[in-house]
């Protein structure tokens, strides 16, 4: 295999019009190459999933159908927002083992990702809730409108916002990536299609993503990984979740004094702040708020009551975000303040776990911590 260009698709053209000039980033989970067409040398990403060329052969029929059916929604969202990376057209790669693995054509935008923007300021900024919901207002917009649509993201974390600029800071664009593999959520639809694979990141999962409890997985799933990125980009750093194997990380998920929130981090928030990212993180499902819209909308709220947030940044996302009372009381508050990590230590995992690929595992069931994992949706008997 050539490690420049493992797919063979350099000098390749794509829908007709994009060439394939060069492969910019390597993942286990996708390899992304730079495209341009001869007639206005317009520039493109190609993003291709080369870790769902692992997902069993059983399952790619439905993984095919269901990619399919969310991208004709996030074409259309991303007419209608400017938090969403705009896609351009897809194909799908033949691979070696005989399934094909999807690949997307994206706008080509220059930046960073939030992670690396994150680690790279670490103990440098603390945000208030206002600088960061004016920091991600089109994004967060974004999200909240899939979630009328649907569609669940399942990993939302840092490094699937994408910073159009070199620093975190008002006026640059951020957009939100991956949006391609939501889980379809539409109630009364029988022709929409089962998920084929569940995703997650266990730094940024929650409860039921760790129990591999698919039909708990849903917005509120995404909510409670929103909160813990907006935490992170208010104490400025991350990830806040504590735990150096997914065991640890599992139980900090599912205990309501090991999850963090702003106060539990040092950070100095209203009372009314600090109750709406408890309840987004609520350990119960039933306790969380429904979508983004519904936390974002409580959010906006809780700030304007301390005179922090300006009309403007409300009227932005009003349109999309349905109403949903603000919570009646402040929660038990936890006052020791943690220290900034300055990096988490992944613990060696031992030989008879499931194979491990760079930053994706691809398994029966959750087994690293970091990073993506995919995971077949179990079955009763897995349960």
């Amino acid at each position: 295999m050539d490690d420049s260009d493992p797919l063979g698709l350099i000098g390749q053209t794509l829908r007709g019009s994009w060439q394939v000039t060069r492969l910019v980033h390597t993942g286990a989970m996708s390899l992304v190459y730079e495209a341009s067409t001869a007639a206005s040398n317009r520039r493109a990403a190609v993003k291709c999933y080369v870790g769902l060329a692992d997902v069993p052969q059983d399952l790619q029929n439905s993984l095919r159908e269901a990619f399919i059916t969310v991208g004709r929604d996030v074409a259309r969202l991303a007419r209608a927002y400017d938090g969403l990376v705009q896609p351009l057209g897809g194909e799908w790669l033949p691979m070696d083992n005989g399934t094909e693995i999807p690949c997307i054509i994206l706008e080509w935008l220059e930046g960073n990702t939030l992670e690396a923007l994150l680690e790279a300021e670490v103990g440098h900024f603390r945000r208030t809730a206002s600088e960061v919901l004016e920091l991600m207002a089109a994004p967060l917009e974004a999200i909240a409108a899939a979630h009328q649509l649907g569609l669940v993201h399942q990993d939302i974390k840092p490094s699937n916002f994408y910073v159009c600029g070199d620093t975190i800071k008002a006026g640059v664009e951020i957009r939100i990536l991956d949006l391609n593999l939501a889980k379809l959520e539409r109630a009364g639809e029988e022709s929409v299609p089962r998920p084929s694979v569940l995703f997650m990141t266990p730094h940024y999962a929650a409860p039921e993503q760790f129990r591999g409890d698919d039909p708990l997985i849903g917005t509120s799933t995404d909510v409670f990984s929103l909160a813990l990125v907006l935490i992170e980009l208010m104490a400025g750093y991350g990830p806040v979740m504590r735990g150096t194997s997914i065991e640890e990380l599992q139980r900090a998920s599912e205990d309501p004094d090991e999850r963090p929130s702003p106060r539990t981090l040092g950070l100095d928030v209203p009372n009314t702040v600090e109750a709406v990212f408890r309840r987004a993180l609520a350990v119960d499902v039933r306790e969380r708020f429904r979508s983004a819209g519904a936390f974002l909308r409580a959010l906006h709220a809780a700030v304007a009551a301390e005179g922090r947030i300006t009309s403007s940044a409300i009227s932005r996302v009003s349109g999309v975000l349905e109403f949903e009372p603000d919570p009646e009381s402040p929660p038990r508050v936890v006052q020791a303040p943690l220290a900034s990590p300055t990096g988490t230590q992944i613990a060696p995992l031992p030989q008879d776990n499931p194979r491990i690929t760079g930053e994706t595992v691809i398994a029966q069931a959750p087994a690293v911590t970091g990073h993506t994992v995919l995971a077949r949706p179990p079955t009763r008997e897995d349960q």
